[in-house]
């Protein structure tokens, strides 16, 4: 199984709105070999953090190969993650 982390440093004056459509989009993308998805806020408990951390887990590399260059992944990456995201952090690890 493979674990994608995912960071994100906001452009100032992002609102809840454009987090929560980025979010709820994402959640939606179909995609079986995605085996878990979560979503969360920093809570800023100590300094120089990002605002956004989001956490993949899928069935192997392939699955996670096959989720990057999903249309419909990218659609929501390119039109409602982009706009907002200062900074993007990436990794992934076998769990």
């Amino acid at each position: 199984m493979i674990r994608s982390v995912i960071m994100v440093e906001l452009r100032p004056g992002t609102s809840e709105q454009q987090v929560e459509a980025f979010r709820d989009a994402l959640a939606a993308v179909p995609f079986e070999r995605r085996r878990s998805f979560t979503f969360g806020r920093d809570l800023n408990l100590v300094e120089d953090t990002m605002d956004l951390v989001m956490i993949s887990d899928f069935d192997d590399e392939d699955a996670y190969r096959a989720w990057m260059v999903d249309e419909a992944h990218r659609r929501v990456s390119r039109d409602l993650l982009h706009p907002i995201a200062n900074r993007i952090v990436r990794g992934q690890f076998q769990l």
